[in-house]
């Protein structure tokens, strides 16, 4: 567990520091480099020839030294951090200096400079930089923390992001006219689609499975079931279950209403399934004792859940 935490962690960060903090770091060099490159282009006068020495060693500093010293020291900022855990500290400190050694941006774009460059500034707070180093290395659980912490942020709000996009998208995408001699088969045609009358009905499918089935049908109102308020989650199987076959019937193609039907009765059959399994669980956990009334309450709350799951990680970022 300890390993794959630190793969993890290195890999956050090599993916925070090229597409976000790299672009932060390289900004001096894009004022140093078109000065650099005024110094060597047409004559050479007394002015670019004493200025040419400084810019270059400024482009090396901003362009080069910074960076890779940034990346080797968040790269030994983890590293020491999880060898204080490790039983086998140098396979650690190995895969973090092959990650120095390997100073590469995403495109595959380095150069050796680069790469000693990290190379050396990591064996330096290694070993001969011991202050420094460790005052680095004790900022390597705030360095982890952050860089977990961020990517989860950016992943949740990439997520919603997309789906947000991807709904929006299919809210104001107009469905292709009705082939000639279909009009009776509307389906997949959202609010122009037509639910056939021997469809009208309660979906039980819908009623059991909820947000499954949502997601297959492609009503993602069901999605509402995971809004930690009992309410919600009591009333959306009976709006579920009502408008169930008007909803599947207007997000999804069926080829006709026999096989609308057939789906439909397979959902239903899985529906119940799951809740004659249900009951038998909590039947075997009441006759068996060890879940009373006030279990089924503190497992049933939401407060409960999230509170429990608070704890876990409260307990694993302990230890």
């Amino acid at each position: 567990m300890n390993f794959l935490k630190f793969a993890l962690s290195l890999i956050c960060f090599g993916y925070l520091f090229w597409h976000v903090l790299m672009l932060v770091i390289f900004l001096p060099t894009m004022a140093v480099a078109p000065l650099l490159v005024w110094s060597t282009e047409g004559e050479r006068t007394s002015a670019k020839r004493f200025l040419f020495l400084p810019l270059l060693l400024l482009s090396f500093f901003f362009g080069t030294f910074l960076p890779a010293a940034f990346y080797s020291g968040g790269v030994y900022a983890i590293t020491s951090h999880f060898v204080q855990h490790a039983s086998h500290a140098w396979i650690y400190i190995g895969i973090g200096g092959l990650l120095c050694f390997w100073f590469a941006a995403p495109s595959g774009e380095t150069s050796i400079l680069a790469i000693l460059t990290s190379l050396g500034c990591y064996i330096l707070f290694m070993t001969v930089l011991g202050p420094v180093g460790q005052r680095i290395g004790d900022l390597g659980d705030t360095v982890i923390n952050w860089t977990i912490g961020i990517m989860l942020v950016l992943l949740v709000i990439g997520l919603l992001g997309a789906l947000a996009f991807w709904l929006f998208k299919k809210a104001t995408t107009t469905p292709p006219p009705l082939p000639l001699g279909d009009t009776d088969n509307t389906s997949g045609y959202g609010k122009g689609a037509v639910l056939p009358a021997t469809l009208k009905g309660w979906n039980w499918g819908a009623f059991f499975l909820t947000w499954l089935w949502g997601l297959g049908n492609g009503a993602y109102i069901g999605l509402l079931y995971f809004i930690p308020v009992p309410i919600v989650q009591l009333i959306l199987p009976f709006v579920m279950g009502a408008k169930g076959n008007r909803w599947a019937w207007a997000n999804k193609r069926w080829q006709d209403e026999t096989h609308f039907k057939r789906v439909q009765r397979r959902w239903t059959v899985g529906g119940l399934v799951f809740f004659v399994l249900m009951i038998v669980y909590i039947v075997v956990r009441v006759r068996s004792g060890d879940w009373d009334r006030e279990d089924w309450e503190a497992e049933q709350s939401p407060a409960a859940y999230f509170s429990e799951a608070a704890d876990d990680l409260t307990e694993n970022a302990e230890e």
